[in-house]
């Protein structure tokens, strides 16, 4: 056994090796959110919403500062990155076809048949936007449970205890947190897919670009900005049914009024059905983070993956204690 290991170890290193590497192509790779095509819209709509503050130097200087991109948080974000970006989807990818398996399952609860046929653009197109509008309504369920839910919340600290936003802080995130954020949005969207499949009479994709559905490709266009410290707003109008990425640095701020709040992620609509939704009268000073000092405890790898269950298992014994007292 210890012989076969030996003779295998060259092509477990070659797997592993090619692993690690995975989130080092991002900017190469389509369908990411570091897809280079988003990280230079990205740029670009900070220049000129900074209006280049007054100059690129100047840019550059104050938002490409060490005391950001070197600060303990940004570098526990750079490693944990590498790591969640090269396991996460070998380990868990099975779950994260939720979408499909609804979809499927929704057609086989009505034997809706199946057809070949191309459906009209009109049919694709609102097929697309109810597809995004789904997708958006399950991001906001499944975020809003985690701010919501106490155990569910101590892994959710684990992306809010960043005190500084680059845009590898859209990926600290427990594999916990991970798994609801794909399963929930993929719930929805699988019932939108086999409604259309039954509605149809077939298949039916949505528009697709830069290799991801069409209106998550336009609004990542501006979603790196979301965790930046590049202030980008919508005003007061718009931020009430788009959420800007101002919006989002307000929903990480460690100041106890914007607790919860913005907690959608493209559309204000469902904060203000809800009462999360915090429009900002203008550009506001934000300190981030949680707001109890607790911040550094999550800045290294291992206490971000195994501190948030200890927690979390010690909110739900204190909630047993308090149930059975009653």
């Amino acid at each position: 056994m210890f012989q076969d290991f030996a003779d295998n170890l060259p092509v477990i290193l070659k797997q592993l090796m090619a692993l690690l590497l995975v989130p080092l192509r991002a900017p190469l790779d389509q369908g990411t959110l570091l897809h280079w095509p988003f990280l230079l819209s990205a740029l670009t709509i900070a220049l000129l919403a900074t209006r280049f503050a007054p100059g690129a130097l100047h840019f550059l200087k104050v938002y490409f500062s060490r005391a950001v991109w070197w600060h303990p948080s940004a570098r526990a974000d750079y490693l944990y990155y590498l790591i969640n970006g090269a396991f996460f989807p070998v380990i868990f990818a099975p779950l994260l076809a939720v979408s499909a398996i609804v979809s499927s399952a929704t057609v086989d609860m009505f034997n809706a048949p199946s057809g070949s046929g191309e459906a009209h653009w009109i049919i694709v197109t609102a097929f697309s936007l109810a597809v995004f509008v789904a997708y958006d309504f399950g991001r906001y369920i499944g975020h809003w449970v985690q701010h919501k839910n106490a155990v569910l919340w101590e892994f959710h600290k684990v992306h809010h205890s960043a005190e500084v936003l680059t845009p590898l802080t859209s990926f600290r995130l427990h594999p916990v947190d991970l798994l609801l954020m794909s399963a929930v949005p993929g719930f929805f969207t699988g019932l939108v897919g086999g409604s259309a499949i039954i509605a149809t009479g077939g298949a039916i994709t949505p528009w697709q670009v830069l290799g991801m559905h069409g209106g998550i490709a336009a609004y990542h266009l501006i979603s790196n900005l979301r965790h930046t410290h590049v202030w980008v707003s919508f005003g007061p109008v718009w931020s009430r049914y788009f959420i800007s990425p101002a919006q989002h640095q307000i929903h990480h701020s460690a100041d106890e009024k914007h607790f919860h709040t913005n907690i959608g992620w493209a559309f204000a609509i469902w904060d203000r059905l809800f009462g999360t939704l915090y429009v900002p009268e203008g550009k506001e000073e934000i300190t981030y983070g949680l707001g109890d000092g607790t911040d550094a405890d999550y800045h290294g790898v291992i206490r971000m993956y195994f501190l948030p269950v200890v927690r979390a298992g010690q909110s739900c014994v204190t909630t047993c204690v308090v149930y059975f007292r009653k």
